[in-house]
């Protein structure tokens, strides 16, 4: 769990590792840029999509 610390999860009761994943690298990749709740959500979205279309 590279992102997303273990302690982080177990302390605030986190069950879905992966979006919480998905949100840091987000994060993480948009360093110094301004971050909106609309991009955020853009991006879930594009990774869902990248998701779905993987599984077939």
């Amino acid at each position: 769990m590279p992102l997303a610390s273990k302690t982080l999860l177990f302390r605030y009761d986190i069950r879905n590792v992966a979006f919480v994943q998905r949100i840091c690298r987000f994060l993480v990749n948009n360093v110094g840029s301004l971050v909106t709740a609309r991009k955020i959500s853009t991006y879930l979205k594009s990774q869902q999509e990248q998701r779905d279309q993987a599984k077939g």
